[in-house]
């Protein structure tokens, strides 16, 4: 009767739907190492249903940032997905699974070594300040010996050999940590710069109208063995005083050498010009007696140190020797004593002239 003997009622009941599980899977990765934790790996689902489910902003991510060594290194899935699935995700009990990675060490350049010339060519670890890695501007510090360039001379950097030189934490702020970083594979270069010379003029003393003496130096500052065979050029001086000088005291100052690992500073040194003062005594018996043998005493002006001259063929009065020729080299003297009116000269410069003392 097509169902028409009956009157049908309805009636509800109570019953449950469980969640279905839903896997996200962190996925292994690998990196050099740049200061943080990001993953550039895509999660993978297990367990959405339907056909129509799905999850979106999915993203994980290394649990620590610092290098641990291969597969050691944790993955994990991130905070901030969204399970679409009608039901406000209620659909699926969730399981975060982690994953294995790897971060491996920055590589850094050595490029601030610098160190004066010594004559060698090892670089050591004081040879580096701290340097920045250029990783979020982490600084780090080198340690050990050893290091080395091609060429023991200053100039340009030199490609850099690190030997014995290994990385130390940094100690600033920013310091990093050196288990991060590697100097294998790195670009290194390091620069000898030109050690310091100094030429000091010698002090020297002369006596008024003499020649200048044979001026000298005391160098100071060579290192690695060097000796003075490295300077080029010839060494020279400069001075305002001549054999015409008054008495005073002159600057002396070297010029004209160079060397390639050096800086040469040029220290003036002082010429004191000193004058030869003291009585000529001649002792004649009268005016026009000229003596071939006077006895002429001076005084040094500095030492007071007396010297005795005596005259072998001649003896000057009022400028002429006893020929009455006027060809002796002399100055004249502080004192002239006079003998019965007659003025009587020594031989100042043969004196002055043979004066060492």
């Amino acid at each position: 009767n097509g169902g028409k003997n009956y009157t049908i009622t309805k009636k509800t009941a109570k019953g449950t739907i469980t969640a279905a599980t839903l896997d996200l899977n962190a996925v292994t990765d690998s990196k050099i190492y740049d200061g943080n934790t990001t993953s550039s790996a895509t999660v993978t689902t297990t367990g959405l249903v339907g056909g129509e489910d799905t999850v979106t902003g999915l993203t994980q991510s290394f649990a620590e940032k610092n290098v641990l060594g291969t597969d050691i290194s944790e993955l994990v899935v991130n905070d901030g997905y969204t399970v679409k699935d009608g039901n406000g995700g209620k659909n699926y009990t969730i399981t975060k699974k982690t994953a294995k990675g790897t971060i491996t060490p920055a590589v850094v350049n050595l490029v601030v070594g610098s160190r004066v010339y010594d004559g060698t060519t090892v670089f050591n670890a004081d040879a580096f300040s701290t340097f920045a890695t250029g990783v979020n501007g982490e600084t780090l510090n080198v340690s050990g010996s050893g290091g080395s360039v091609a060429s023991k001379n200053a100039g340009v950097a030199q490609t850099l050999t690190t030997g014995g030189l290994t990385l130390a934490d940094g100690s600033d702020l920013a310091g990093g940590l050196a288990a991060n970083y590697t100097l294998d594979g790195g670009t290194h270069t390091a620069t000898i710069t030109a050690a310091s010379l100094s030429i000091t003029a010698n002090n020297s003393t002369k006596f008024q109208r003499t020649a200048n003496p044979l001026f000298t130096s005391t160098i100071s500052g060579f290192v690695g063995g060097d000796t003075s065979a490295v300077l080029a050029g010839k060494l020279d001086y400069k001075t305002l005083a001549d054999a015409a000088s008054p008495v005073g005291t002159y600057t002396v100052t070297p010029f004209g050498v160079t060397a390639s690992n050096y800086t040469i500073s040029f220290v003036d040194g002082a010429l004191n010009v000193t004058e030869l003062s003291g009585d000529n005594i001649s002792v004649f018996n009268n005016p026009t007696t000229r003596p071939q043998h006077a006895l002429q005493t001076f005084s040094h002006q500095d030492t007071g140190k007396e010297i005795n001259q005596q005259g072998t063929t001649k003896a000057m009065i009022n400028w002429l020797d006893e020929f009455g020729i006027d060809d002796v080299n002399y100055l004249l003297p502080v004192v002239q004593p006079q003998v019965g009116g007659v003025i009587a000269n020594g031989l100042w410069g043969v004196i002055k002239l043979n004066y060492n003392d």
